[in-house]
């Protein structure tokens, strides 16, 4: 478990938002969620995000998100995750053509 708070918490801080500036009990209640429903701590770390102040969503930036979805740590077909990328302003559909793009493009390169 500490290791899923140690990574929750980096991908907070990838997306821009401090840990600290969260509520540690808040923090505790989506890494324990994210545990129990199998979700990676980048897609908890993202759906706690969505929940937050509109202040705070709008603070926090989505250039983490392909080099996740790239690497399989944020499943951008995932309905909850694309509700929580929705929610905090972003394009989910979007975010999937440029993952789609790229490896499409990394595989052209590769033959």
């Amino acid at each position: 478990m500490l290791r899923y708070i140690a990574r929750f918490n980096l991908a907070l801080s990838r997306l821009g938002i401090p840990p600290a500036t969260v509520d540690s009990s808040q923090r505790v209640e989506f890494q324990s969620a994210g545990v129990k429903s199998g979700r990676t701590p980048h897609e908890a770390a993202l759906v706690m995000l969505a929940g937050l102040s509109e202040t705070m969503r709008a603070a926090a930036k989505p250039d983490p998100i392909p080099r996740w979805a790239k690497r399989g740590t944020v499943d951008l077909s995932d309905a909850t995750v694309q509700t929580a990328i929705s929610d905090i302003g972003w394009d989910p559909d979007a975010l999937r053509t440029f993952v789609a793009a790229v490896n499409a493009k990394k595989t052209k390169s590769a033959l």
